[in-house]
């Protein structure tokens, strides 16, 4: 992974998902960078809803949720979502969130990739974690249609 592959995200980010991806919002010591991947993580300024983020995602182009798991039905802890961006619509990204105590979003994580056989490897891998913890699924892709939308 390049420098300039991760400001060229940032730049892309930044317009597109301002709320949710800005330089100023990155823990830049968090940050890992490996050949295939860079993983970034930034605090939002403001906390967001999952309905506030998931209209948010539905206005971008080539973005595609993975999943909505819910861990708990008696909390609004620990819900997360997985977006990832599509090959050929933009940088190669996947972006995972979770609630907070009080089922806000106040941190997203995200995976910047330059392979795409890393980025459909690490998603069908996540996908199968999550399948197998406790819960279940708001939405979810199968591992099917996450493979298709790589060919």
């Amino acid at each position: 992974m390049t420098q300039k592959s991760i400001e060229r995200f940032m730049e892309y980010a930044s317009m597109k998902m301002p709320d949710l991806v800005r330089p100023a919002n990155e823990q830049k010591k968090l940050r890992e960078v490996y050949r295939d991947y860079a993983l970034m993580v930034f605090h939002l300024q403001k906390p967001m809803t999952i309905a506030k983020l998931c209209d948010m995602a539905d206005e971008l182009y080539g973005l595609t949720m993975m999943y909505h798991h819910i861990r708990s039905r008696h909390t609004d802890y620990g819900q997360s979502l997985c977006f990832f961006q599509e090959p050929g619509t933009g940088e190669m990204f996947q972006m995972d969130c979770s609630t907070d105590g009080h089922g806000r979003i106040v941190k997203v994580d995200v995976k910047l990739y330059i392979s795409m056989e890393r980025m459909v490897t690490e998603l069908r891998q996540q996908l199968r974690r999550v399948q197998d913890s406790p819960g279940e699924f708001a939405y979810k892709l199968e591992e099917a249609e996450v493979i298709t939308a790589f060919l």
